[in-house]
């Protein structure tokens, strides 16, 4: 009979004993998910442990039987490491703690404890996002099984951790977007606006903007509040030969700031939205190296037995801290922060703020 790991947590820090580890991916895909699932099935194998994939994210959890099958290393080759996606797959519209049904959301939180028991998991590891990683924090509250949380996103948004998941390539996606753009907008005098991912918060379209020398960026944190900030970015526009302006989508929607310039500068402007293309396609050697750091620490806590944990990025590194600490709001671009700093120092217009 397997002995719960919630059991052994008195054994000496380090202890290595045979363990049934299960990992999910939640919440919308990024680049840099299967090289960590690669790196904590081969880590987890190399100690000797039962890898379990968890199929659609807590969807999975929530099936019956649960989507739950053993990872082994015919399943993570070498060439997972840079590929994108997830290849255990992952869903971005269930919370499951307000499942919609009929009469109201339903919590299925006790469910999803249920099914950790019934796989005879002895500790979870879920990669989300924010929003991920705070239903990880609500399960660790219904289960006596560890639940290690690695971040990953790329609105590189969660609290506490300064790099997550996925970043690094759609940063480099978008960069490269705003140069392509950059040479037509040239070639016809023109104003070309470039709206990126960015519900509530602007590192992307900051990092690419900065990144591809664009000539103005828009975040949520610094918006364009007023006239006299519409004016004077388009007094800029209008003195320059061309330009590109990146948009994050929570701070305008592209084709309205377009239209708005046009009419300001009465000089043609075009919006390009970018969409899922930065989600989409290999990860760049940033995010695989920083999602093997994540997945090495991950597998320590494991072995350690300890409490609930989330594995932050933090002075270059991987640190676990509590679970708990990451149920904050998202991390949100600090307008007098060094992000906007080096934008501003780079020629990049913002608003004052």
């Amino acid at each position: 009979m397997i002995q719960p790991l919630w059991l052994r947590r008195g054994q000496a820090a380090g202890a290595d004993v045979s363990k049934r580890v299960a990992v999910l991916t939640s919440g919308g895909d990024c680049p840099g998910l299967n090289a960590a699932l690669r790196s904590l099935v081969l880590a987890g194998h190399q100690r000797g442990w039962t890898m379990l994939g968890i199929e659609r994210g807590f969807r999975g959890l929530l099936a019956d039987p649960p989507a739950v099958r053993g990872l082994t290393a015919a399943d993570v080759p070498a060439a997972r490491m840079a590929e994108g996606g997830t290849f255990l797959g992952a869903t971005s519209d269930l919370d499951p703690f307000a499942v919609p049904e009929a009469g109201g959301r339903v919590d299925r939180g006790d469910q999803l404890a249920a099914a950790l028991a019934q796989i005879a998991a002895e500790a979870v590891i879920v990669i989300g996002g924010d929003g991920t990683l705070r239903m990880a924090h609500k399960l660790a509250l219904r289960t006596p099984v560890p639940v290690i949380g690695l971040p990953k996103t790329i609105d590189n948004d969660v609290t506490g951790s300064e790099r997550t998941i996925g970043f690094a390539s759609a940063v480099a996606v978008a960069a490269e977007a705003v140069a392509r753009l950059a040479t037509t907008a040239a070639s016809h005098d023109r104003l070309l606006v470039l709206e990126t991912m960015g519900r509530t918060v602007g590192h992307l379209a900051l990092a690419a903007a900065t990144a591809g020398a664009a000539d103005a960026v828009l975040i949520p944190e610094l918006p364009l509040q007023n006239p006299e900030d519409w004016s004077a970015l388009a007094q800029r526009l209008s003195h320059a030969p061309s330009a590109v302006v990146v948009v994050a989508e929570g701070a305008a929607r592209g084709v309205a700031v377009a239209e708005t310039l046009e009419r300001l500068t009465s000089r043609t402007a075009r919006a390009t939205v970018l969409g899922h293309l930065q989600r989409g396609g290999p990860a760049v050697p940033e995010d695989r190296l920083l999602a093997a750091a994540f997945a090495t620490a991950a597998i320590a806590a494991v072995a350690t037995g300890g409490d609930d944990t989330a594995i932050l990025w933090q002075g270059g590194r991987p640190v676990p801290v509590p679970l708990a600490a990451i149920a904050a709001a998202a991390r949100p671009v600090e307008p007098a922060g060094l992000e906007v700093a080096m934008a501003r120092a780079a020629g990049v217009w913002l608003p004052a703020g």
